[in-house]
């Protein structure tokens, strides 16, 4: 699986709609992972904010069980 990373401008542009800092993100099939500061790091899935988790590993697998529509 291609994991596509965006600089901070980029992440701003594809995610207009969250509110606070974005460092950067990593596109995954299905779902992204927002880098959002020091323990923090937001998950999108289908264009939609659905968490923060406190690392990337966590975020990941929350991304991942979301775009599967597993909660």
């Amino acid at each position: 699986m291609k994991t596509i990373q965006l600089n901070a401008a980029d992440a701003r542009k594809l995610f207009p709609r969250v509110v606070g800092t974005i460092n950067g993100a990593h596109l995954h099939s299905g779902y992204a992972v927002l880098d959002m500061g020091p323990g923090a790091y937001g998950v999108m899935v289908r264009g939609e904010f659905v968490g923060c988790c406190p690392d990337y590993r966590h975020a990941m697998d929350a991304g991942a069980r979301r775009a599967n529509g597993v909660q």
